[in-house]
Formats: structure tokens, C-alpha cells, sequence
């Protein structure tokens, strides 16, 4: 099965350096952002939105941001190009938007999120990502809440937020066209092989469909990234020549109390554990609690690697403070971190990513994006 170019989507050009507006003025050009949603809800766009979406829950609602804390950015992320499009350094995760966490042995935390990421919190958060100057995010094919709220979000407010999307793919490659061509029509604009699909092909040695659907992706006019938890996936891949447009890598250092010990870690141990039932209680072994499995190998890899990095959990989920994390995967190779955040943590995050990068000393690698 041939998937279509005629899915191809044109990509605007970026603009050169020089017209970056100064923070004070973009905040001037994106202020009525913030009240967009509401007043086409006012006007025509709320027949065209309730017939697209149904009831809306920001009907008749102000949505209210945090000026104060967008009157404290420190100035304007820097940016990296990935193929045609320039990205800021710092890319907003989609798991916290889809109430997706990583929440280890507590229970109650998937629920809290959902009660606390309303869609009209969602928008909030989006309205004050792109205010803080984080012009992309990634998404998953496979959490169908995050691609309707924001697909909605962008008609709702004429949105140029980059999508990066990540696609889950398995051993069926007509299946994995189809997932494609959904992908495209979602509105991605940069596209990657999700990292447990991937690392389930390795570990199975099906890399031909990983080769294959790298080349679907780019032959739709796509940048095409391969992810992975595991970092024999980057090895094994990159030892049959088999060499994305960028990686998409967990990478964080494994110093917090969580972490379980290296010497009781296994290859896929991600694979296999993603319903808590499966998981043991057993606090030397995996729990939810480290997704960078060998940090070492990983910096290793990245460091001679000659296509851009996106690193991503460079938290571990919650468990390393952001000027740490964001530290550790700058110094060690990555070219942009993929950070889930809410709204009240938008902001700080946008000025530690600013100051690390200001004063960042100890990178070895060159910058390829």
C-alpha cells in the first residue's frame, strides 16, 4: 500500500533572524490571543465551532492568565532549525494536556490531572505557552484527546503552533500507512517514530519496518525522527545504517531516590510494564521510574551523533528539578528538550531554559540545529 503525496503540506518559509519581534513586542502582537476564543464563540465562530465540536466549555468564560508571571520572562528562547522550521529550544510535551503521567506508585494522579486540565485549562495553557515564546509541541497519534483539543484549540484562536507528532507504528505496515495518512491529516507538521514502537521492532529485529516507515515519512515531505526509551534502539538502528532526520531520546540522569540501581536494569525494561498491574513492587526493580536506562550510553550516542537531538523526560517524569535536568541534557548533546508543563510552570521553565542556555560551559558537541 502506497501512501499518497498528495498528503504533502506545503511548509510557510521561516522567517530570518532579524524579524524576530523583541519580547515586549510580541507580547503586543499576541496579547488578544488570550481572549480570542471567547470572542469567536461571541460571533460567528460559535455556530461554526458548536457544529465542528459540539457544546463548548468556554461559552460565556474570560480566560484568565497569569500577566504578572508573563511580565517576569527573562527575554526570548533561542531557536534551532530542524529541516525548514525553526524551533524554540524548548518544546512543550503533550502528556500532562492528555492527563498522561508517569505517576509511579501514586494512584490518585492520572485523576487529579484530569480534574485539573478542564479544556478550557488546556487552552489556558496553550494561550500562555505560545505568550512565553514556545512556538512547538509534541503529540501522540495514540491519545486521541490530545489531537481534538488541539486541533480545536488552533481553529478556535488561528494558532501557528508547530506540531511535532509522534507515531506509534508494529510489525504491520499497512496499518502503519493508514496511521500515517491520519497523522498528516491531524495537522503535523515534523513526524517521529514513536520510541516504544521502535523499541519493540528492535527488540523483535524488525528494522526493515522502522527503515520503511522513516522513508514513507520523508517521501510525504516530512522531517522523520526516530524515538526510543532505550538506547539500544539508536545503536542497533544506527549500526544498519539506518539514520533519521533527528532523534527523539530520553535523557536524563538516573541521581534521585527513585531511580532503582543500574545493576538490576535490562535493555527494554520499559517494554512490557505499561500498565501498572504488570509492575512489580519490588523497589529495586523498574517501577515507572527511569526511562533513560543507561545515561552513559546515552550521552555516548548523542555526542557523536551527527543529526539534531530532542531530548525528552529530561525530568524523569517529575523526579529532577528543571534547572538540573535542563542543565544535564543541554551540556550532554541535546539540541532541544521536550518538557511537559502546566500552566503555572510555563513561565519559570521558560526562564531557566533561557538563563541555562546563556550560560551553558561545559557542551562538547556541536550544535546541529
Amino acid at each position: 500500500m502506497n501512501v499518497q503525496l498528495l498528503w504533502k503540506r506545503k511548509e510557510a518559509a521561516s522567517p530570518p533572524e532579524e524579524a524576530v519581534p523583541s519580547v515586549s513586542t510580541r507580547r503586543e502582537m499576541l496579547k488578544d490571543l488570550a481572549v480570542l476564543p471567547v470572542l469567536g464563540l461571541a460571533g460567528w465562530g460559535a455556530s461554526r465551532s458548536r457544529a465542528l465540536y459540539g457544546f463548548d466549555s468556554l461559552s460565556g468564560a474570560t480566560v484568565q492568565l497569569n500577566r504578572v508571571a508573563l511580565g517576569e520572562l527573562k527575554g526570548e528562547l533561542p531557536k534551532g532549525k530542524l529541516g525548514n522550521h525553526e524551533l524554540t529550544r524548548l518544546i512543550m510535551g503533550g502528556n500532562l494536556i492528555a492527563n498522561n503521567a508517569h505517576a509511579r506508585d501514586l494512584s490518585y494522579v492520572n485523576s487529579l490531572f484530569k480534574a485539573y486540565n478542564t479544556e478550557k485549562k488546556v487552552f489556558e495553557t496553550l494561550i500562555l505557552c505560545e505568550q512565553a515564546g514556545i512556538n512547538s509541541i509534541a503529540v501522540g497519534d495514540g491519545i486521541a484527546l490530545n489531537s481534538k483539543i488541539l486541533n480545536k484549540y488552533k481553529s478556535l484562536t488561528g494558532s501557528k503552533i508547530k506540531v511535532i507528532h509522534y507515531l506509534y507504528i508494529n510489525e504491520n505496515i499497512e496499518n502503519n500507512c493508514e496511521k500515517l495518512k491520519k497523522t498528516i491529516d491531524l495537522g503535523s507538521e515534523i513526524i517521529i517514530v514513536q520510541g516504544v514502537g521502535a523499541d519493540l521492532l528492535v527488540q523483535n529485529n524488525r528494522l526493515e519496518v522502522i527503515e520503511e516507515m522513516l522513508n514513507r515519512i520523508r517521501s510525504n515531505g516530512f522531517e522523520a525522527g526516530l524515538g526510543a526509551h532505550a538506547i539500544d534502539t539508536l545503536v542497533t538502528c544506527e549500526e544498519n545504517g539506518i539514520i533519521p532526520d533527528f532523534y527523539f531520546k530520553t535523557m536524563h540522569h538516573d541521581n534521585y531516590w527513585s531511580a532503582h540501581p543500574r545493576e538490576n536494569r535490562t535493555k527494554f525494561e520499559f517494554l512490557g510494564h505499561t500498565k501498572l498491574s504488570s509492575l512489580t513492587k519490588d523497589h529495586n526493580q523498574w517501577y515507572e521510574n527511569v526511562f533513560d536506562t543507561y545515561p552513559d550510553r546515552t550521552v555516548e550516542f548523542i555526542n557523536r551523533a551527527q543529526v539534531p537531538v530532542i531530548g525528552f523526560k529530561v525530568l524523569a517524569a517529575g523526579a529532577i528539578q528543571p534547572q538540573d535536568g535542563f542543565k544535564y541534557a543541554f551540556e550532554n548533546g541535546a539540541d532541544f528538550i521536550c518538557v511537559g508543563m502546566f500552566d503555572f510552570q510555563l513561565v519559570n521553565d521558560v526562564n531557566i531554559c533561557i538563563e541555562t542556555l546563556q550560560n551553558l560551559q561545559n557542551r562538547k558537541r556541536a550544535w546541529f540545529a
